[in-house]
C-alpha cells in the first residue's frame, strides 16, 4: 500500500505517516520521470525531422521539386506532427492497439493484387500505424514529462498538517469509502493519494486508508 516505507515510522506497533518525507520522495520521483520522458520526446522529435527530411530528399530527387528546402519540408512536418499530438493529449484518445485502429480495415488494397503485390500491400497498414505511433510518441512524451513536472506537490505551508489531519480522520472509519466524502479536502486527499498513502479505486470513486 505504501511504495515509499521511509515515510512511515512504526511508533507502539502503529503507523505513524511523515508527510513531509514522503512529499519530497513523491517530488523526486515525479522530477526524474518527467525530465526521462521530455528527453525521450525530444529524441523522437529529432528521429522524426531526420525521416522527414530524408523523406523529402528523395522525393526532391525523384520528381525534380526545385525550390523547396528539405530541411524547410521536414521543420513543417515536425511542427504539424507535434500539432497534432497536442490536439490528441487534450481530446485525451490514444489508440491502444493496432486493431483499434482504421488502418487495421485497410487491407482491401490488397484483395485484387497478385500474390508479390498482394504481401507488400498487406504490409502498409502495420507499417504507418507503426510510424504513426513512433511519431506520436514525440509530443505525447513532451507532455506527459510537462504534466508530471506540473503535479509536483508544495511542500512548505500547512498541506503537511492538513494530511495528518485528513488520514486520521480516515483512519478512524474502517473499510472503503466514498470519494466525494471528502470534496471539501480535495488538495490533501489528492496529496494521499498520488504519495500512496491511501488506496483510490478510479472506477468506482472510493478510497482506503489503512
Amino acid at each position: 500500500m505504501y511504495p515509499w516505507n521511509c515515510g512511515l515510522l512504526h511508533i507502539g506497533g502503529a503507523l505513524a505517516f511523515r508527510p513531509l518525507q514522503v512529499i519530497r520522495r513523491y517530488n523526486t520521483s515525479q522530477i526524474v520521470k518527467g525530465l526521462l520522458r521530455i528527453g525521450l520526446g525530444a529524441v523522437a522529435f529529432w528521429l522524426a525531422f531526420i525521416f522527414f527530411r530524408f523523406a523529402a530528399e528523395i522525393f526532391f530527387e525523384r520528381f525534380g521539386v526545385k525550390g523547396y528546402s528539405p530541411a524547410q519540408v521536414a521543420a513543417v512536418c515536425t511542427v504539424l506532427m507535434g500539432a497534432s499530438g497536442l490536439w490528441q493529449w487534450v481530446k485525451g484518445g490514444e489508440r491502444s492497439t493496432f486493431t483499434d485502429s482504421v488502418l487495421y480495415d485497410m487491407n482491401w488494397l490488397a484483395h485484387d493484387l497478385d500474390p508479390f503485390r498482394r504481401s507488400i500491400a498487406s504490409q502498409v497498414p502495420g507499417l504507418s500505424y507503426a510510424l504513426a505511433q513512433v511519431f506520436m510518441a514525440g509530443p505525447l512524451q513532451v507532455l506527459k514529462g510537462v504534466a508530471m513536472l506540473c503535479s509536483l506537490l508544495p511542500v512548505s505551508g500547512d498541506l503537511e498538517a492538513r494530511m495528518l489531519r485528513l488520514l486520521e480522520e480516515m483512519r478512524a472509519v474502517s473499510g472503503w469509502q466514498d470519494a466525494r466524502k471528502y470534496a471539501d479536502h480535495g488538495e490533501e486527499l489528492g496529496a494521499l493519494i498520488r504519495c500512496g498513502a491511501i488506496e483510490f479505486s478510479a472506477t468506482k470513486g472510493r478510497v482506503k486508508a489503512g
